[in-house]
């Protein structure tokens, strides 16, 4: 039933005797859709809203900048090659890496579509989702959205992914941490 920490996405579905009965987005597969009620409950930074919609409401861009800076600092990485070949001679680039759960495969996959990039993976080994960005659009759109909004050291990386980038010519700012509250953003969300 999570989808993340701070997060819990369910949807209603009617059963005839129980129209009030909620189960998991991630268990909606195999009901017809005349059976789903479209109400969607968004729990997000302890405020529940409201959607009437099949799908989860949009969030201002702003809002998922930090809540993705949180969502790298708190469950990603960033890989930056040291070289530009690895030793079997391939040609290295640079990736964002994000693990969820195997129950936050919904989520995984918003993400996905709102950053228009990037794929996921099963690990088995470590029962979740792998969310990796390699290409060299989808690395800077996450530098665009992610730059200035980390709290964390991991915001080394960050930076060593810009430099990685103005190396190829590039005009990025290396922005400083994010010194807002955390009451002010959705980052503590991500990070969770």
């Amino acid at each position: 039933m999570l989808c993340r920490l701070k997060i819990w996405l369910y949807a209603g579905i009617s059963h005839g005797d129980n129209p009030q009965k909620t189960v998991s987005l991630v268990s909606l597969r195999g009901f017809s859709e005349t059976k789903r009620q479209s109400s969607l409950i968004i729990k997000t930074n302890c405020v529940f809203t409201s959607a009437y919609s099949s799908t989860v409401r949009s969030v201002p861009y702003s809002s998922f900048n930090h809540y993705l800076a949180g969502l790298i600092e708190g469950e990603g990485s960033i890989i930056v090659p040291s070289s530009k070949k690895d030793k079997k001679g391939r040609v290295t680039y640079p990736s964002v890496q994000i693990v969820f759960a195997l129950m936050d495969l919904p989520l995984a996959l918003k993400v996905q579509k709102t950053l228009g990039h990037g794929s996921i993976s099963r690990k088995k080994s470590q029962a979740a989702y792998i969310f990796t960005i390699n290409s060299r659009e989808g690395l800077l759109k996450i530098i665009n959205l992610v730059n200035g909004k980390f709290k964390t050291d991991k915001i080394a990386a960050l930076y060593k992914l810009i430099e990685w980038y103005k190396v190829k010519g590039l005009t990025l700012d290396l922005l400083p941490k994010c010194t807002i509250p955390l009451n002010s953003s959705s980052w503590l969300a991500g990070f969770i």
